[in-house]
């Protein structure tokens, strides 16, 4: 009977994983006693490559990673079935008849880094930082078709 290339393979499985485990476990306390946590997450994450941090000025994921787990966006968006919710706004925005308009309402309290609360001129900062020509931004393309004027802006005109 002829032996399934699969035995050799699942045994290898069993190989690593054990030596992974052990691994593991030896990470820990030489002296048995239960690790201080320190409530703070430690990232690994090869940055050496990136150049800088600004999402704006990149288009690399490990900037986004990064950044993901310390800011937050106004619409957030499940990874379930990609619904979107309001997560620095108090709720969706309101449309105008017209379409054109989109008025956007930030919840109360939320605060920065520093105790500063969020207000509706950090928001404008950032979009105007975002479509100021200066500021070359990567991915300014991705809302030339979205937001009407974004591209009279990126090029300097309005």
């Amino acid at each position: 009977m002829k032996k399934s290339p699969y035995v050799g393979a699942k045994a290898l499985g069993v190989v690593v994983c054990l030596t992974a485990l052990t691994v593991l476990v030896s990470c820990g306390p030489k002296d048995g006693s239960t690790p201080q946590r320190d409530n703070v997450l430690h990232v690994g994450k090869d940055i050496s490559t990136l150049g800088n941090m600004d999402v704006m000025l990149t288009s690399q994921s490990a900037p986004f990673e990064i950044s993901d787990t310390i800011t937050d966006t106004l619409v957030g968006k499940r990874e379930e079935d990609l619904a979107l919710y309001p997560l620095l706004l108090a709720d969706f925005p309101s449309i105008s008849e017209d379409g054109l308009t989109y008025t956007f309402t930030l919840k109360k309290g939320v605060l920065f880094h520093d105790g500063t609360e969020l207000k509706a001129d950090d928001v404008i900062y950032t979009f105007n930082r975002f479509f100021n020509p200066a500021t070359q931004a990567n991915m300014v393309w991705l809302c030339d078709e979205v937001i009407k004027g974004a591209m009279d802006v990126e090029k300097g005109l309005a």
